[in-house]
């Protein structure tokens, strides 16, 4: 009895060593393999975990991305809305001066007031290029407003001083400024007429408005 009661614990001894080096082995042997041929032997749950991270990264990367860039065009907006209402309060306070500027009935402050709207005409023409439409229709309305002023000068020479050679001189030059009216406000818009019809049709516009 006593020699099986030994034998027994031999084999004990014996399986539970085994399994121990048979465990050791294996975990040994993961860390070599791992150690030298990085994830591309690693076990399944890491390749799945390190990929499920990635997705994550790049998902979370994206959204920064996304928001930042959802930033800059709103603070591009409100520099653009700020400017423009900046343009807005000059152009408006503009416009009431030449609202408030009366035309004089006596001949050499007349024709003063008339030079003074050619030169304003001049250095505040129309134009449909800007950043804005809402930047050029603010621009086109003060030229708007000047030259409905000089229109109103000129009719007041003409109806006070008909005989006055400069009468000439100053109605062609607003035949000139409507000229620059029109084709400063619709420029990108004949320029696409031509490419299609051609530039008789050109001819004929400047034709009307020499009339």
């Amino acid at each position: 009895m006593k020699f099986l009661k030994s034998n027994n614990q031999k084999i004990n001894i014996m399986g539970f060593s085994k399994s121990f080096f048979n465990q050791l082995g294996r975990d040994t042997g993961r860390a070599v393999s791992n150690a030298l041929y990085k994830d591309r032997h690693a076990i399944v749950y890491r390749r799945v975990g390190d990929k499920s991270k990635q997705e994550a990264a790049k998902t979370e990367l994206k959204l920064t991305e996304q928001k930042l860039e959802l930033e800059r065009e709103l603070r591009q907006q409100e520099r653009q809305e700020a400017r423009l209402n900046r343009l807005s309060g000059k152009i408006e306070q503009k416009i009431e001066q030449i609202h408030s500027l009366e035309i004089p009935e006596d001949k050499p402050a007349l024709l003063h007031t008339l030079n003074e709207l050619i030169y304003l005409l001049k250095a505040n023409s129309w134009d449909s290029t800007r950043d804005s439409e809402a930047e050029d229709a603010l621009v086109n309305r003060y030229a708007d407003t000047i030259l409905a002023k000089y229109e109103h000068a000129l009719i007041t020479l003409g109806t006070y001083f008909p005989e006055d050679p400069s009468l000439t001189y100053y109605s062609q030059q607003l035949k000139t400024f409507r000229k620059n009216r029109f084709w400063g406000k619709y420029k990108m818009f004949v320029i696409g007429i031509l490419v299609i019809l051609g530039s008789p049709l050109f001819f004929y516009i400047i034709h009307l408005l020499d009339k």
